[in-house]
């Protein structure tokens, strides 16, 4: 038997479980998979083995189906509407755009004297956004502390003082927009 029976033989047989389970589906039989079922994966795995004494070679074609279960602790969440968090969000001494390319800038400052702009790229985070720097485009003074590849996670949110929508960056700091109004915890 050369290779190319032993690829024929391999195609029919996958072809073969192919056939089979669409004719399971056909009988009737429920394929609905609920989702707190595990899922299940066929890997179909081909062994050829040259016979020693000079005869033909044989292939074996066996299922395989793994039952492994997502990590428990993975919660699914929605995705966040970016659309809401395209534009310029500012606070004392800082300044954030987001575009809905994905892309940003960010300029960071303490004090008047020492200050960084940023190229950054953002986009969607669980519930929320993810901003990260990428490369610092311009400073003055002493230099801020940051570096390309920090990222700082955030979520639009009431802020505790006044109620006015921020967005709230934990660890980090909140940003103000226009669109939602001037809240006290973005500063003078």
């Amino acid at each position: 038997m050369g290779k190319q029976t032993i690829y024929r033989w391999s195609a029919v047989a996958a072809a073969a479980l192919a056939v089979s389970g669409i004719s399971a589906c056909d009988r009737g039989v429920d394929t609905t998979v609920s989702s707190s079922a595990s899922p299940s994966v066929v890997t179909v795995t081909k062994s050829v083995v040259q016979a020693s004494d000079g005869g033909s070679s044989t292939a074996t074609v066996a299922p395989t189906v793994s039952a492994e279960n997502p990590p428990s602790d993975v919660e699914e969440t929605p995705r966040s509407d970016l659309a809401q968090y395209y534009g310029e969000w500012t606070g004392h001494g800082r300044d954030l755009v987001l575009d809905s390319d994905g892309t940003a800038t960010v300029s960071l400052a303490a004090g008047a004297a020492d200050v960084e702009k940023w190229t950054a790229t953002w986009g969607a985070h669980g519930n929320g956004i993810v901003v990260t720097l990428s490369t610092m485009t311009w400073h003055t003074g002493e230099p801020l502390g940051n570096r390309p590849g920090q990222s700082w996670t955030g979520i639009l949110r009431p802020a505790d003082e006044d109620g006015v929508t921020v967005l709230h960056m934990p660890g980090f700091t909140d940003w103000c927009s226009t669109r939602f109004g001037r809240s006290v915890v973005c500063g003078a």
